[in-house]
């Protein structure tokens, strides 16, 4: 009799409403950050039975409808489900209620659910020479949901460390692997290891890409070992390298170096014979066009777009050349770059000692640099697709200044069908007079890769005419 009467009483309790005060979703909590499979908990003094699991993506709590049932019925007082957020929810922000019928006992949130794991990004700076200071930073890693909360650092030789940034530095020469494991707020982790090759002595070379092929020069390099009749292998390389050994020498080779490999390439070289060993290590930068600059004016041209060393456009003149004369002699050229505007008459410039309106370097168009001492130019860019969108820039009805487009030299006879005259028909660049050092290019001469050109497209007319690519600028 007892027991019925404390039934009618939780049965009476919950028809006025007052056990939907008592129950509690005890987790998640408002704000938490979940994955995987999360246990959900509640707590209820009164027994019930019919209790249901809702669950939303939502960032509104109180919404009323679109509920989905993912767990029920329930008849314990106190109750927990194990839920595979995987599965059973979607990424961001939701919310979960116990419903009896249509009565809400209780609701929770909004919670993140997050089951993406980061993406872990190692940048090493630094020489790999023994006993020099290496940083290996992780600030590039990234993670689509909650945010990365913990950088941990593991190294084979030994030392554990942490943090978004560190420094080591390795006190013999080999072969090590360096850890990284980011962990997200909702406990998603990920691991990537990068392989360095820690060198006794370390050399640097400079390559630039041959022209017509989107390869450079073949690389030859000798040095002396200081180990008499050595053995020298590759320990770490992109592919394509090969070394041979000569008594204590050492060459090695590397042949069509890919468009891909531009920007800097290490390579580790183990030297030894029978009683010694030394690690040697190549720091290869390829540079997609390397260009003489001597002391005074220089008319140049740069004949594809211009990228920065990952392969992104950036056509500013910062990138291209006033960046690459500093880091060529940080601080100590002096320099006026200037590009004749044949529409207007104006010449655009920028000078070291202000700033100038000229911010751009565009394919077609030449460009004096006046630089106080020689300097080589260095930099990166890409071939346009002539496919898909042909470069142009306009000409006026004047002396113009030109770079050919295009990394094969050309005579100017075949310089044929690239200009768009203002009168909507087709023209030949090799129609019209060329200069090059003051003198008229012939027939049978070259237009350069690189080099400046005036040339002259007379008449009276107002309007542009664009200035592309013929058949012959291109080499695919």
């Amino acid at each position: 009799m007892k027991k019925i009467l404390t039934i009618f009483l939780a049965m009476m309790l919950v028809m006025v409403g007052i056990v939907s005060a008592a129950v509690n979703i005890t987790s998640p909590v408002p704000g938490q950050n979940i994955s995987g499979t999360f246990l959900v908990t509640w707590d209820n003094p009164l027994p019930v039975s019919g209790l249901y699991l809702h669950y939303k993506q939502t960032s509104d709590c109180s919404e009323v409808n679109d509920w989905t049932s993912i767990a029920g019925p329930y008849s314990s007082s106190s109750g927990s489900y194990p839920w595979d957020t995987a599965t059973e929810a979607s990424e961001g922000q939701g919310c979960l209620r116990l419903i009896l019928g249509s009565e809400v006992y209780n609701t929770t949130g909004p919670f993140i659910v997050d089951n993406i794991k980061p993406n872990p990004i190692i940048v090493r700076t630094g020489s790999l020479i023994v006993g020099e200071t290496l940083t290996f930073n992780a600030s590039d890693s990234t993670d689509s949901g909650t945010g990365i909360e913990t950088y941990d650092w593991f190294f084979d030789d030994g030392p554990i460390d942490s943090g978004v940034e560190i420094t080591r530095n390795f006190t013999s020469a080999g072969t090590y692997n360096v850890q990284l494991t980011v962990t997200d707020y909702a406990g998603n982790f990920n691991s990537t290891t990068l392989q360095i090759n820690i060198a006794d002595i370390s050399f640097d070379q400079s390559f630039a890409y041959e022209a017509g092929i989107l390869n450079i020069s073949n690389l030859s390099e000798t040095f002396d070992t200081g180990i008499a009749s050595v053995t020298c292998n590759i320990v770490s390389s992109n592919p394509g390298v090969s070394i041979e050994n000569s008594g204590r020498n050492c060459t090695l080779s590397w042949n069509n170096i890919p468009y891909s490999n531009r920007g800097v390439n290490d390579i580790s070289i183990k030297a030894t014979n029978s009683t010694e060993t030394k690690y040697f290590g190549v720091s290869i930068t390829v540079y997609t066009w390397m260009i003489d600059l001597e002391e005074g004016w220089n008319l140049i041209s740069f004949p594809m777009i211009p990228t920065n060393e990952n392969g992104d456009i950036n056509t500013s003149v910062g990138n291209v050349i006033i960046s690459r004369i500093y880091n060529s002699l940080p601080g100590g050229t002096e320099y006026v770059i200037m590009r004749y505007d044949a529409m207007t008459g104006a010449w655009d410039k920028v000078r070291r000692t202000g700033y100038g309106e000229l911010s751009t370097i565009v394919p077609g168009y030449a460009y004096w640099v006046k630089v106080n001492q020689d300097i080589v130019l260095k930099g990166y860019g890409v071939k346009t697709d002539t496919w898909q969108m042909p470069p142009s820039v306009e000409l006026g009805r004047n002396w113009n200044l030109i770079g050919k487009y295009g990394l094969t030299s050309v005579q100017k006879q075949n310089e044929s069908q690239n200009l768009l005259l203002d009168s909507g028909a087709l023209g030949n660049l090799a129609d019209y007079p060329i200069m090059y050092n003051g003198d008229f290019l012939s027939s049978i001469d070259t237009l350069d890769y690189f080099e400046g050109y005036w040339t002259l497209i007379p008449g009276d007319v107002d309007g542009s005419i664009a200035y592309t690519i013929s058949e012959a600028d291109y080499n695919y």
